[in-house]
């Protein structure tokens, strides 16, 4: 969706963590992430 304030990027490559792997296959010890997660994502 764009729009005032906001802008449409193109992304070549992203980095993929073994947390982000053990969160994909629902044996993370945080438990199963929420409907918005976003891999690589720190908060």
């Amino acid at each position: 969706m764009t729009g005032p304030g906001r802008a449409v990027v193109r992304v070549t490559a992203a980095p993929v963590v073994p947390l982000d792997l053990l969160c994909a296959s629902g044996t993370s010890y945080f438990g199963r992430p929420g409907v918005r997660y976003v891999p690589g994502w720190c908060r």
